[in-house]
């Protein structure tokens, strides 16, 4: 399921991790990418994503709160 544009966003990514800014992805069954970054690299990496003639969209979500017990 990936296509030029998954291809470019991963090669964006890593030229970020070049320049230093802590940013990791992953991929689900499909083309999307997802960014995972500290929040003291938003504003470099929208910046880059910004000027990426690849991006579709973006949506912005936090980590979950991890696995919990349902029944103690």
């Amino acid at each position: 399921y990936w296509n030029a544009s998954t291809l470019n966003l991963i090669a964006l990514c890593r030229q970020m991790q070049h320049e230093g800014i802590k940013v990791f992805f992953t991929i689900d069954a499909g083309p999307h990418v997802k960014l995972f970054y500290e929040s003291a690299y938003e504003e470099k990496i929208l910046i880059h994503l910004a000027e990426s003639k690849d991006l579709v969209s973006t949506i912005k979500t936090r980590m979950g709160g991890g696995v919990k017990r349902l029944n103690p």
